[in-house]
């Protein structure tokens, strides 16, 4: 490993120890379920992460933002 990919990994080491919606994100991210479908011959590759709702419906109003 190079010393800049050892800083780049301790920093990413750091981040999640830091930052605890970063931590439980890559959680949900490991919980997350695939499935691979044909649809009229096409292969699609289905996600499903039940973390997903918490972002999708966080609150973006400017008091929120700046909380």
């Amino acid at each position: 490993m190079t010393a800049l990919a050892a800083k780049a990994e301790a920093l990413w080491k750091s981040q999640i120890e830091t930052w605890p919606m970063l931590a439980d994100g890559l959680d949900a991210l490991l919980a997350c379920e695939y499935r691979t479908v044909l649809i009229g011959g096409l292969r699609m590759e289905l996600q499903w992460n039940p973390g997903r709702i918490i972002s999708v419906t966080a609150k973006v109003d400017p008091q929120s933002i700046a909380a």
